[in-house]
């Protein structure tokens, strides 16, 4: 499986240790997830998505699907519908046959318990009524000792369900998406300018809970000057009479597994034109313990749209250096890329981006996502503003990733970014990270 970049890297390193929102805009759902949870899958068509969670032992899992009800089924008969789809074993015990409220609407909830094998199943559906002949599914599946240890859980989560107006998200997404188109149509050299010369370090730690103290997992490095294509490794050697875009530099260090003193070491280099119609990356993660490594590159190349063209085309090349096989080694990824395309290159500085052009508050753009499988997602990005000069600005991912929350201040630097799974960034320098890295041999 193709490895994270460094900010989806940092998500995985442990899981969720306290209830977390998500959206899905497809299903047209906001929950809130309990500790661990995790969305293993999304669709749009037809509209779904999964969730699971609990521990290795007892896990738990719950589908939730938006689907037609044109014969005005009430959701009691609607969960025994689903129920009569599949015949009841011998023993079968109904634990739940009642309505829910779920918000200002009136769901029900039919939840039983099956013998299977030496254990014990428990299967449940929660239905809930939507505008235009329609209705949310969620179907539940776990085993009795899953149900007793965190069913409390999974009721109060099936509990905070709200539906979204299909209408406010269109006009949402109307909105965003013209924003977006704006903001990448005033690209050009004069309005990059602001950015030429940024330069940010990073601190990078990781906070479980609450009551724990931030512990420090790593740093990066961020700068933005002008460039040409060709300074991009793995790209055409050629020359220009003048630097023809940006290019963003990326470096950074995680400690992975503090117990296995695994190191996650991290180079990229992003270019973009002065346009953003065209872009180039380079990016290695190199993973190391003691003299032990594994080295993979991506190279990204992004294609200005020509006549008979319309749609730029998007070509990735995932090299693993330490793969036997020619098939395992290299491994492609192209594809017509949608319009308004953010481009690789600023995704790491949103900061100076946004306070060099009036920002709107709400941008939806397609990206390239290589978290896990590659491909093309939907990205949102909400910003408020506060009194003190400050930008909040809350990130959503596609429907399957997790919501990240940044702070920047007036002039474009982090201030704080809170990821997924407890891992802080806050806006650093060189020398208190010097002071922290070095003593550990990791500076």
């Amino acid at each position: 499986m193709p490895k994270r970049m460094l900010q989806y890297l940092l998500i995985v390193l442990c899981s969720l240790h306290q209830s977390a929102p998500y959206q899905n805009r497809t299903v047209g759902i906001h929950i809130s997830l309990p500790a661990g949870a995790t969305i293993v899958d999304s669709n749009a068509n037809p509209p779904f998505c999964n969730i699971t969670g609990g521990n290795s032992s007892n896990t738990w899992h719950v589908r939730i699907d938006r689907g037609l009800n044109i014969d005005d089924l009430s959701p009691q008969e609607l969960v025994h519908a689903f129920r009569n789809r599949r015949p009841d074993p011998q023993g079968t015990v109904v634990l739940k046959d009642e309505m829910m409220r779920i918000g200002e609407l009136d769901g029900w909830w039919l939840l039983l318990e099956q013998p299977s094998g030496d254990a014990h199943s428990v299967i449940g559906w929660l239905a809930i009524p939507a505008v235009g002949q329609q209705y949310i599914l969620a179907r539940i599946f776990t085993n009795s000792e899953g149900w007793k240890m965190f069913g409390h859980a999974l009721r109060s989560t099936l509990s905070s369900i709200e539906l979204l107006d299909p209408i406010e998200l269109i006009k949402q997404k109307m909105q965003g998406l013209d924003a977006a188109t704006a903001l990448l149509a005033n690209l050009s050299e004069d309005s990059l300018q602001p950015l030429l010369g940024f330069k940010e370090w990073r601190r990078i730690q990781r906070q479980l809970t609450a009551s724990d103290a931030p512990e420090d997992i790593g740093y990066a490095f961020v700068s933005i000057e002008r460039g040409y294509a060709h300074e991009i490794k793995g790209t055409e050697q050629g020359q220009a009479s003048e630097p023809k875009g940006i290019v963003v530099s990326l470096r950074s260090r995680i400690v992975a597994n503090p117990e296995t003193h695994l190191i996650v070491d991290t180079q990229a280099q992003y270019w973009m034109s002065w346009d953003g119609k065209e872009s180039r990356w380079w990016n290695r993660v190199t993973r190391w313990i003691d003299r032990a490594r594994a080295v993979e590159n991506e190279t990204g190349i992004r294609t200005r749209p020509k006549i008979g063209s319309p749609k730029s085309t998007l070509l990735v090349l995932h090299e693993n250096l330490n793969a036997n096989k020619i098939e395992e080694q290299f491994k492609t990824f192209k594809v017509d890329v949608e319009n308004p395309w953010l481009p690789r290159a600023l995704v790491w500085v949103f900061g100076p981006l946004f306070v060099s052009n009036q920002a709107a508050p709400r941008y939806e753009w397609y990206m390239f996502d290589n978290a896990g499988t590659k491909k093309i997602v939907l990205r949102i990005d909400t910003l408020n503003k506060g009194n003190d000069g400050s930008t909040t600005i809350t990130t959503h991912i596609g429907e399957s990733g997790g919501t990240m929350t940044t702070i920047i201040n007036l002039n474009g630097h982090l201030v704080r970014q809170r990821q997924a799974g407890g891992v802080i960034v806050t806006g650093s320098n060189e020398q208190e990270l010097r002071a922290i890295w070095q003593q550990r041999g990791l500076w």
